[in-house]
């Protein structure tokens, strides 16, 4: 990014979104595409030119698409009628007064399951022009004679090293889903501490905690926000090293498959988690006073934002199987996630070790 940009942002009263999936598609796989409904920006003297060419190509999910005033925008860039794949560029939205820009349409979507304090909304660009500053380009520029440059020459290649730098927000995804997660358990475990049902003849009743089926559902939860936390701190202290020492994302292939899976897992298992929390604190669970039911609306979106987490997965074993980077600390990642898993099934099916299972 350059300076000018960064200067820019500094004084923290610029609103910014990110702008990538697309009415008719999401960014991966048809950015990668010359595809007549993508949108795509075009190279005109000293400017690049910003246009949404149909309906199919308008911009939508976009969070703080009602008040921001920059967008980093994803786009073919087309140089003399050839695409050279998607590249980001810094386009302005609004004024300092908020007033969209001509050429720039916003249209807010409304209402969704969650996130109500966000504004998602669609834009549209027509033929808005922006310096050739605005090129974010580390990965690929235009020089003033018009001529592409890239150290990374392959299209999908270089639109990957560009997706690397989803590594940080992801990993902030996962963290998110925990918070969630130990938020919806400290509700529910201490209701179950409080709340008294049923108990032996001629005697009080018992908290419900103290009845096995209770334990049973949130107890393996507890256990795997905890291991999920511990190995996301660790996630966490791996990525600061690398920034630390000025290494690039995208060079850290073993880091970016560790937060994928992180991510995937960690969004799933806080939505399982925040329904089970739901259910065994019976109505009061079910009052938006109690909190439980908001965290379900706003975890719901988790499990596709930030990358689909079937997609997440797969990109996790391909780099698993057929990609040889570090395989012991990869694997051993893996062995961990199992172990996990085997504990926590042995847990819900109150079995004395694994091998207990074996009916299974």
């Amino acid at each position: 990014m350059k300076p000018r940009h960064l200067l820019c942002w500094g004084g923290y009263a610029l609103k910014t979104h990110f702008d990538e999936s697309e009415h008719w598609h999401g960014w991966w796989p048809w950015l990668c595409q010359v595809e007549p409904a993508a949108l795509v920006c075009e190279v005109s003297e000293w400017e690049f030119v910003i246009n949404t060419p149909c309906e199919n190509a308008q911009k939508m999910y976009i969070g703080n698409a009602m008040g921001g005033n920059y967008a980093a925008v994803f786009a073919q860039l087309i140089i003399n009628g050839s695409s050279q794949g998607p590249h980001c560029f810094i386009v302005p939205i609004r004024d300092e007064n908020g007033g969209l820009y001509p050429g720039v349409t916003a249209i807010d979507m409304m209402h969704k399951e969650g996130l109500h304090g966000v504004d998602n909304g669609i834009l549209i660009f027509n033929k808005v022009r922006v310096p050739r500053e605005n090129l974010l380009d580390k990965f690929g520029s235009v020089a003033p004679d018009g001529q592409y440059h890239s150290p990374i020459k392959n299209k999908s290649a270089r639109f990957n090293a560009m997706l690397a730098a989803l590594t940080p927000s992801r990993l902030a995804v996962t963290f998110q889903a925990l918070s969630a997660m130990k938020l919806g358990l400290t509700i529910a475990i201490r209701y179950s501490h409080s709340r008294r049902q049923f108990g032996p003849k001629a005697k009080e009743e018992v908290r419900i905690i103290e009845h096995q089926t209770q334990t049973l559902r949130l107890m393996p939860h507890l256990a795997t926000v905890l291991a999920l936390t511990f190995t996301s701190r660790y996630a966490g202290a791996l990525l600061d090293e690398d920034i630390f020492q000025g290494k690039e994302l995208v060079s850290s292939r073993v880091l970016q498959a560790l937060v994928a899976g992180l991510k995937a897992y960690s969004t799933w298992e806080n939505v399982g988690c925040l329904q089970d929390c739901r259910e065994s604190t019976g109505g009061m669970g079910y009052m938006m006073e109690n909190r439980i039911s908001d965290l379900k609306c706003d975890a719901d979106v988790f499990v596709t934002f930030e990358g689909d987490n079937v997609v997440m997965l797969q990109s996790v074993l391909h780099d698993a199987y057929d990609v040889d980077y570090e395989r012991r600390l990869l694997m051993s990642s893996f062995c961990t996630v199992a172990t996990l898993i085997a504990s926590k099934c042995q847990l819900q099916m109150n079995l004395i070790s694994p091998a207990d299972g074996a009916f299974l």
